[in-house]
């Protein structure tokens, strides 16, 4: 399984999770292979009609895409731990898109555009794949890398884990944090 997260409510980027999911599914994917968790909200933290019109429009219109909808808790955690890979096909820029830490922190490869923060938390080819924004085919390309051979697969799951335990666990967090509190308390007491 494969799974298509989204950021926004904005209807086009549904449209363009979409699109990728059925360029992808009409090469490879079986019946419902292809899920979408679109974690969409508006100013008054729903999804909107719109978002959720896309998304059953179009697991509706093809058996092999199946609409989560808005996940939370262990069942997001759940689905994030059993995907093949995590898609994040941001044409803006993400502050801190904490869904690909999450995917992650599960040893779920990562297939994002290649701008914001996504550079810098994935190693392409290693902890999943980058590809130009807006770029469909060099999309459905990286989600044929990631998924190569079952070997292929599980070494870049172990790799993607270890990114997350290096980089992005709590206890490194932590200590990242207290080093920033400790460097501004020696500013201001050496000053």
């Amino acid at each position: 399984r494969h799974l298509l997260v989204g950021g926004d409510g904005k209807v086009e980027l549904i449209e363009r999770l979409v699109s990728a999911g059925h360029a992808y599914a009409a090469g490879e994917a079986a019946p419902g292979d292809v899920y979408f968790d679109v974690r969409s909200w508006n100013d008054y933290g729903a999804l909107t009609r719109q978002s959720i019109d896309a998304m059953e429009s179009a697991a509706d219109a093809d058996p092999r895409i199946g609409a989560l909808g808005w996940l939370t808790g262990d069942r997001l955690s759940s689905e994030m731990s059993t995907a093949a890979l995590l898609i994040v096909p941001s044409t803006w820029y993400e502050g801190w898109p904490l869904s690909a830490i999450e995917a992650m922190g599960h040893g779920t490869p990562v297939v994002a555009t290649d701008h914001g923060p996504f550079p810098d938390m994935i190693e392409d080819g290693v902890t999943g794949r980058l590809f130009p924004r807006g770029d469909r085919g060099a999309m459905v390309e990286a989600i044929r890398d990631v998924l190569g051979t079952p070997a292929e697969r599980a070494a870049l799951r172990a790799s993607t884990r270890a990114r997350f335990e290096a980089r992005y666990a709590q206890d490194v967090s932590y200590a990242a944090l207290l080093r920033i509190y400790e460097d501004a308390i020696a500013q201001f007491t050496t000053a």
